[in-house]
């Protein structure tokens, strides 16, 4: 993923995938953003280290 980041927004195994609000709304305001996808590959990456807890927090702190 962190090679082809497109395949976030465009992957058979992402179309459907719920995410927690709070990262749902990050990555809906990253599609405008030109790497976007990149960043959202980043945020993705934190949760097996920190948890998904802990990233929603965070996207939920970014939005605040």
């Amino acid at each position: 993923m962190a090679r082809k980041p497109g395949a976030l927004r465009n992957g058979a195994p992402f179309r459907d995938w719920v995410l927690p609000a709070a990262m749902e709304k990050v990555r809906k305001r990253l599609k405008t953003v030109d790497d976007g996808d990149r960043q959202m590959v980043t945020i993705l990456g934190c949760v097996p280290g920190d948890g998904i807890t802990a990233v929603e927090a965070a996207c939920q702190e970014a939005l605040d």
